[in-house]
């Protein structure tokens, strides 16, 4: 598992931000598997099958989910004001959706949005519902994978989260210490690097 991981302090609070790679799956059988990657099959254009990928045999299409906590040291001795995250991907990957994986902060789940950019890297302006799947799209709109129909393939590169919303009160937009947010972010690999084995 490949983690990164942050603590930034100033005068007043502490922020933890970390970052780690992989996800559960579940097998036939009903136990649990930790995987780097995976990827999915279908027979009936609805539900997928997942099935686990080591980081030596990546290649396009498979899926790397990235899960981006971040909190308030429980010592710290006063809350941070809607904390607002920036997270990208390089050539190579693109992103393809967004949940929410934990959350006790107490701001409220509707508050916490995400816009996507493009592989350009400039600022998001794509508002991306959670728990949806944004790999292909038609003629603006976002469509079902399996639709039949003729799609382009999406190209996010960046997602800028807001954690609150600014037009509510002060309280509701307050991540208090000892409290985190865990948002994971769907990665999928792409053809425009050479798939790599070993």
């Amino acid at each position: 598992m490949r983690r990164d991981y942050y603590r930034m302090d100033n005068l007043v609070s502490t922020l933890l931000v970390d970052l780690t790679r992989g996800r559960t799956l579940e097998k036939e059988d009903g136990s649990q598997e930790f995987s780097f990657a995976y990827d999915g099959e279908t027979a009936d254009g609805k539900d997928r099958e997942l099935f686990t990928v080591d980081r030596e045999h990546l290649l396009p299409g498979d899926y790397v989910e990235h899960r981006l906590s971040v909190g308030v040291d429980a010592d710290s001795p006063i809350p941070v004001y809607h904390p607002d995250l920036v997270f990208e991907v390089p050539r190579g990957q693109r992103i393809v959706g967004w949940y929410v994986e934990n959350q006790d902060s107490g701001i409220s789940s509707e508050d916490i949005t995400v816009l996507a950019g493009d592989k350009t890297g400039r600022t998001g302006t794509v508002k991306l519902a959670p728990e949806k799947y944004y790999g292909v799209q038609k003629k603006g709109l976002f469509a079902s994978l399996f639709s039949g129909e003729e799609l382009e393939e999406t190209a996010f590169r960046r997602l800028d989260i807001s954690v609150g919303n600014p037009e509510k009160a002060f309280e509701e937009n307050l991540l208090k210490p000892g409290k985190e947010i865990v948002i994971v972010a769907v990665i999928q690999l792409t053809e425009e690097l050479e798939a790599f084995e070993g």
